[in-house]
């Protein structure tokens, strides 16, 4: 194997380890509490909502967490 080959391999290796735009940030991960604030409903009206079939929420464990730019496109279709 060539050096370039070498190299080359590592590369590919490497790029599959570094961030993208798709990669979602922290700032873009919402919580119900979140949810809550950024729409100004209540607590039981964020429960309501996750509820509806096709929400972008997503459990873990026993909580959910809503990705942002998901949220808004939702919003923008209903």
């Amino acid at each position: 194997m060539e050096m370039q080959d070498v190299l080359s391999y590592f590369a590919k290796e490497l790029a599959k380890h570094i961030p993208t735009q798709e990669t979602k940030t922290p700032e873009e991960i919402m919580t119900t509490k979140d949810l809550e604030s950024f729409l100004k409903v209540s607590r039981s009206k964020v429960y309501e909502l996750i509820k509806i079939d096709g929400f972008p929420a997503y459990r873990v464990g026993s909580e959910f967490r809503i990705l942002k730019n998901e949220l808004i496109d939702w919003v923008k279709t209903q």
